[in-house]
């Protein structure tokens, strides 16, 4: 599910739950564990996250979560909320080897990271969690105006876009593209500098730089878990999941 890695100082993460990464408890708590394992490490100065080739995550498993009650949505909620805010405020390097699709869930870890390469091909990115019955919460939306900016926020979550990565890289929701065949090594490259630059200095103006946007995550942890939750568990919410949910089991 998920599987680790050491490259002379660099730290990989590995996302591998075919057959699409889909996002569920354990695959959250296991990669929680490997981001403490990987940040109470000395010997490493930077974390590459990444996903099988042809998709780094097709987001919620929808299959798995939409027959559970509140309750288990809610716990499930706060554990992805608490991994996304931990990624946010990591102290380390962080950076998104993209190696295909990532909608959704997928494009809401990217975005907690420090740097994201995709891969050159038809893959899609973005949030369209409005088209699927859920609404973007503050936390989550607060990090995508970060990175991406108001306007383009509006944009894209508005109307549930799902775009190239020749898209999103003009909008700034992807840093940089490259071939899939030399995108780890490409990845590896680029935080080779943020890595050798990795000190109290670095991680203290990290620090001061997100301030703003890590407290709306902090402060509205309990608002948008309810958030979550009233839209899941909404007559529309749950005709729009129920629909999924038959989809993706006919599959």
């Amino acid at each position: 599910m998920i599987k680790t890695d050491i490259n002379g100082n660099i730290g990989i993460i590995s996302i591998d739950r075919p057959p699409v990464n889909a996002i569920n408890p354990e695959l959250v708590s296991s990669l929680s564990e490997s981001l403490d394992s990987f940040n109470s490490n000395d010997s490493i100065q930077g974390v590459v996250l990444e996903g099988r080739l042809g998709i780094f995550s097709a987001g919620l498993d929808i299959t798995h979560l939409f027959p559970k009650d509140r309750e288990y949505i809610k716990t499930f909620w706060e554990s992805f909320s608490s991994l996304l805010n931990k990624m946010f405020t990591y102290e380390k390097p962080l950076y998104s080897s993209i190696g295909g699709h990532c909608p959704a869930g997928g494009t809401v870890m990217v975005i907690m990271t420090d740097y994201r390469i995709m891969a050159n091909g038809k893959y899609v990115i973005g949030l369209n969690e409005v088209d699927v019955g859920l609404i973007v919460p503050y936390g989550i939306g607060s990090v995508f105006q970060y990175v991406v900016g108001q306007r383009n926020a509006e944009e894209l979550l508005l109307k549930a876009k799902l775009i190239s990565p020749e898209d999103a890289l003009k909008v700034g929701l992807v840093d940089e593209l490259c071939d899939s065949e030399n995108l780890q090594n490409t990845t590896l490259k680029r935080i080779e500098v943020a890595s050798n630059l990795h000190s109290p200095q670095q991680i203290e103006t990290k620090k001061i730089l997100r301030e703003r946007v890590s407290n709306i995550i902090i402060n509205n942890f309990n608002k948008d878990t309810k958030l979550i939750l009233d839209s899941w568990f909404s007559i529309a919410g749950q005709k729009r999941l129920e629909y999924l949910y038959n989809k993706l089991q006919k599959k």
